[in-house]
């Protein structure tokens, strides 16, 4: 997605998706240009033409007037069902098993280390109970809410569940980003895990 009322959004195009080619191969990507009902339009649509040149899809949508906002749905969900024909029947509905924002206090945890330290495997135990045994790579991060029941009432942690291995790691600063906690992981079975921490606390405290 880009910002057709802030050209330097429309020129980092490539680089994103260059990194999503490089991370995820060949998946059904749509190119956004968000904004289309602002005055102030910096890039015309007829300049927009990095999709032709990587045969993607590119739609117009504005969040804030309600155009189109179904289009890139309705095109990956063809392409990933592999039928052209399918069509919506019934607005979105919302996937969220819990509200974003709730009453009583909420912190953002980060939660670093790497690769295989059992990162995800420590979030989804509390979430589901249940250990997953097979190893599956983060990629980027992952964010689920895990809610605890204290003397003082509730509290929720906002769980950021980073990638540890380097190539999936993207973002990994803007990650961090408002962090109001953190846990660095290590396998105690793995010593290289364990030198590394300093370079994960570093990067938490820059």
């Amino acid at each position: 997605m880009f910002d057709v009322a802030a050209r330097l959004t429309y020129t980092n195009v490539a680089a994103w998706h260059r990194d999503l080619c490089r991370v995820c191969g060949n998946i059904p990507i749509v190119l956004c240009g968000n904004k289309v009902d602002v005055k102030n339009r910096q890039v015309k649509a007829q300049e927009v033409t990095f999709h032709m040149k990587k045969n993607l899809q590119y739609c117009e949508i504005s969040a804030k007037s309600n155009y189109n906002l179904e289009m890139p749905f309705l095109y990956l969900a063809r392409k990933l069902a592999g039928d052209p024909n399918l069509h919506f029947v019934e607005p979105p509905v919302v996937a969220l098993t819990k509200k974003m924002t709730v009453d009583y206090p909420s912190f953002k945890l980060v939660i670093v280390g790497d690769g295989g330290t059992g990162k995800t495997t420590f979030v989804r135990r509390h979430l589901t109970g249940e250990f997953e045994k097979k190893y599956e790579p983060t990629i980027g991060v992952e964010v689920h809410q895990l809610d605890f029941l204290t003397n003082l009432g509730k509290i929720r942690f906002n769980c950021w569940d980073t990638a540890g291995q380097e190539k999936f790691g993207g973002l990994g600063d803007g990650y961090y980003n408002h962090g109001q906690c953190a846990i660095i992981m290590f396998d105690v079975a793995a010593r290289l895990t364990y030198k590394n921490v300093a370079a994960w606390h570093r990067d938490l405290r820059r």
